[in-house]
């Protein structure tokens, strides 16, 4: 991806973006130069608060998505199948949790009790 000149064009105002700011020392252009910024009002809002001399940016990459926990569904299914062997004799307790073996993996299943009064599963260790 190339770096975008402001003389040709600026980002949707308030959207995050990696900015380089104009400096003459080639060392300070290459470690100290470059900050999220937004472009807001004729002024571009970093760390910094208004920057000048930004010459260019870069939009920002999406950020990681979060790791796919693909053993969730199968340990949540068989804990729901035998929570009720192990729900608190206690009316008042809140919540209370469970040893279980799924796939040859032992976890432990964590239930709390939502606002109407049932048993939701919230999650597990292994």
């Amino acid at each position: 991806m190339d770096w975008i000149s402001v003389k040709d064009k600026l980002p949707a105002p308030q959207e995050p973006v990696l900015v380089l700011i104009h400096a003459d020392d080639e060392d300070y252009l290459r470690f100290n130069s470059m900050q999220v910024a937004y472009h807001w009002v004729n002024q571009w809002i970093g760390k910094d608060s208004g920057l000048s001399e930004v010459t260019h940016w870069l939009p920002l990459p999406p950020a990681p998505k979060a790791p796919v926990d693909t053993h969730f569904e199968a340990v949540k299914f068989a804990a729901d199948s035998v929570m009720s062997h192990y729900v608190p004799a206690d009316n008042k307790a809140q919540s209370f949790s469970f040893t279980l073996t799924v796939e040859g993996r032992t976890h432990t299943a964590y239930y709390e009790r939502d606002t109407d009064g049932y048993w939701d599963f919230k999650r597990y260790t292994q």
